[in-house]
């Protein structure tokens, strides 16, 4: 009895401490988060799963709705008209308790869909930004007006792509996701609109890890080593029932490790989204895991074809 009670009271003060925030923050507030995910945890804990994934469902909403501008009725007439959207960052539904400023001096790239700066309070993380409107590959007017129609191809914002994966599959594997891959730290208010905030990605010695092309172009007597550890990525991913379509350099970096170098993703944005207008891959599993297949050869083909020459195919993947 004492046990039940005191769970009890645990699940009022954590609904309680939530009802408080949301009263004091707002519906949309990403600080909610916190609040949101300690109730789900306690959920879990008594197992009421279903209870657990409505608060998990309420971050996502919450996160969706701040990451990114609504494509309603009124842009998608304009694009319709040809009249050029405003390329002003989302508007902020919530008050921000800091606006943090981003300036070319923590510029770290600028990719097809976002630019990624350093957290200007901590070099150890970064700062992912949707671009505006019709500056990245998945935003232009084209896309998002076939995307109304084919609701299955990417989203135009890559931080709420990314971030649905995050709060669902990752989420759910749990620790072994994070074996190669970085931690996201949730959402920040810039000057540039919200971001998402990732781990950077270091070697031992401190240096920052390198993108797998120029790991090999400054170190090609690292291939066949590069080869066995893109292997045992490849492995954990079908293992773990992940399927990773953007096979392209910049989305991996290699990091050097005393405890055994790994192969990093640091974006997910894409997985499981092979966007094609009619992906029939995905009614059954082993052609989306084939499709994955040709794709991950390809990869190799690509970047260590050239300096240890023919890669193993099929079933040798995973010797």
């Amino acid at each position: 009895m004492v046990s039940a009670r005191c769970q009890s009271e645990e699940l009022v003060l954590a609904r309680r401490k939530f009802q408080e925030a949301e009263a004091t923050l707002g519906p949309f507030h990403p600080d909610l988060t916190e609040n949101l995910e300690a109730l789900a945890k306690i959920y879990e804990s008594y197992g009421e799963s279903r209870k657990a994934k409505r608060c998990y469902a309420r971050i996502l909403k919450i996160w969706e709705k701040v990451l990114a501008p609504d494509y309603g009725l009124k842009c998608f007439l304009a694009d319709i008209l040809g009249i050029p959207l405003s390329k002003q960052p989302p508007k902020i539904l919530y008050k921000p308790q800091r606006l943090i400023h981003l300036n070319e001096n923590l510029l770290l790239g600028i990719g097809e869909n976002r630019i990624c700066f350093i957290h200007p309070d901590d070099p150890g993380l970064c700062i992912k930004i949707d671009r505006p409107w019709d500056e990245g590959r998945y935003n232009t007017r084209r896309k998002r007006m076939k995307r109304v129609f084919m609701p299955w191809l990417a989203d135009f914002s890559s931080n709420r792509e990314e971030a649905r994966f995050y709060w669902k599959k990752a989420r759910r594997l749990g620790e072994i996701f994070y074996l190669y891959a970085p931690r996201c730290y949730g959402i920040v208010t810039t000057n540039l609109g919200p971001g998402l905030v990732f781990e950077r990605i270091f070697n031992d010695d401190g240096t920052k890890s390198l993108r797998l092309d120029l790991h090999l172009k400054r170190h090609p007597e690292d291939a066949e080593h590069v080869l066995e550890l893109l292997k045992e990525l490849y492995q954990h991913l079908t293992e773990t029932g992940l399927l990773f379509y953007s096979w392209s350099s910049p989305n991996f970096v290699v990091q050097k490790r005393k405890a055994g170098d790994r192969i990093v993703i640091i974006d997910w944005k894409s997985e499981s989204r092979p966007n094609m207008d009619f992906p029939a891959i995905h009614l059954f599993r082993s052609l989306a895991q084939r499709k994955m297949e040709e794709k991950f050869l390809g990869f190799l083909e690509r970047y260590l074809g050239p300096i240890i020459g023919p890669i193993p195919m099929g079933s040798d993947l995973e010797s």
